[in-house]
């Protein structure tokens, strides 16, 4: 988790401090490179399975649909905050589902990671 965030965001942004990359995603927009829903339906909800039109459908999808693209082009903030959602959606479907197929009636998160910003 802390370390795969720490590490790409790094590489994409130039920021060293994980402190640093925290603040920096809380003035993020991530909708500025993330795929939404509603960027897929035309700006509407997909209600047939219960998906808002802002539920993120491909983290960075925004940065694939234009080829003449670089990480110069997109905000570092943008970037940040993407890459803190992405990150932290997955561990959370890993957790979930793992607890289902478990059983496990409670989820206890632990680590550097989910520190200042749980």
């Amino acid at each position: 988790g802390g370390g795969t965030f720490w590490g790409l965001c790094r590489l994409l942004t130039g920021v060293k401090s994980f402190d640093e990359m925290l603040k920096m995603s809380a003035k993020g927009n991530n909708t500025a490179v993330d795929m939404l829903v509603g960027d897929i339906y035309g700006g509407n909800d997909y209600s047939k399975v219960g998906l808002a039109a802002t539920t993120i459908a491909s983290s960075f999808g925004k940065v694939v649909m234009d080829d003449s693209s670089s990480v110069a082009d997109y905000k570092p903030e943008d970037i940040a905050l993407s890459l803190l959602r992405m990150i932290s959606y997955n561990i959370a479907q890993v957790a979930v589902l793992n607890a289902m197929n478990f059983k496990l009636k409670r989820l206890i998160f632990g680590g550097f990671f989910i520190r200042g910003h749980a």
